[in-house]
């Protein structure tokens, strides 16, 4: 499940753990989150391809950054698109054709005092 691997594989890249540790979580942050962390939504949506054998799957993709401090945030942010756009290859049991950052923006959180980044990518499986 893209899901999983996509958690797997963030966890398995040593400068996002330095800022991360294993802090990346399936749609919601855990309550009283003080520290640099991030949650992840995947949708999937099949697409035709004429003529072809292989199945494609396009996800859509929704990454929420938190952080305390916004020179953190930005300098995670710079890891997860370094890592994430133009990416294809393997994914634990994925195999990416195509990984695309589609918009980013900032804000922040009141109730839990955190700079936030929302990432949106499109990743296309087959």
């Amino acid at each position: 499940m893209i899901d999983i691997d996509l958690r797997s594989h963030l966890l398995s890249k040593s400068a996002l753990t330095a800022s991360l540790g294993d802090r990346v979580y399936p749609i919601r942050l855990p309550q009283a989150t003080t520290e640099t962390a991030l949650t992840y939504q995947i949708s999937g949506v099949p697409e035709v391809q004429v003529g072809s054998v292989h199945s494609v799957t396009r996800h859509e993709l929704t990454l929420n950054l938190y952080s305390p401090s916004y020179a953190a945030l930005r300098n995670v942010s710079k890891l997860l698109t370094t890592e994430l756009n133009g990416y294809a290859g393997p994914m634990g049991n994925s195999t990416i054709t195509g990984c695309y950052t589609t918009s980013t923006f900032n804000t922040f959180e009141e109730e839990p005092l955190l700079y936030r980044e929302v990432l949106t990518f499109n990743i296309h499986t087959n």
